[in-house]
């Protein structure tokens, strides 16, 4: 029964792996949020979870990504909007920012969710980023049940 459901996770995975692409045709990057950050100041970050009070703090989170993004990256700490119900383990879209279009005396554009993808508890955030599994021409099960056929 457990073989039964690892193979249907399997099949679906490969359906819904698509859909869940890290690379979205907008730009965005799909990602599993991590960990939950306060910004206290510029460029300080506090972890959620060790701040008492934060009503009017910006929100921010750590996105891992699938893969390695083209610079190395795995992850990236990107702000939440303050209307986003967001949990640990969501798959979310991200828009990155890009770094070298700084221009002093400009408000630097920052990282940014843009909207959230699949809640944790869905499939495809449960198989976000195991490895993809290897397709052959025939599955294992498949060439060991013709190996036990008697020959002819």
């Amino acid at each position: 029964m457990k073989s039964a459901r690892l193979h249907l996770a399997f099949a679906l995975s490969t359906i819904t792996a698509p859909c869940f692409a890290q690379n979205a045709a907008d730009g965005s990057l799909v990602g599993r949020v991590e960990t939950f950050y306060v910004r206290q100041s510029a460029n300080f970050f506090i972890e959620k979870r060790l701040v008492r009070r934060a009503p009017n703090n910006e929100q921010w989170t750590e996105v891992r990504f699938a893969g390695p993004l083209t610079d190395g990256r795995t992850s990236e700490i990107v702000r939440v909007p303050d209307t986003a119900v967001v949990e640990q383990g969501d798959l979310v879209s991200t828009q990155l920012a890009d770094k070298r279009d700084f221009v002093p005396g400009l408000v630097p554009e920052v990282n940014r969710m843009v909207s959230v993808v699949a809640k944790h508890d869905t499939l495809a955030a449960m198989i976000f980023g195991l490895p993809k599994p290897a397709i052959s021409a025939a599955t294992p099960y498949v060439q060991t049940l013709q190996s036990l056929q008697p020959s002819r």
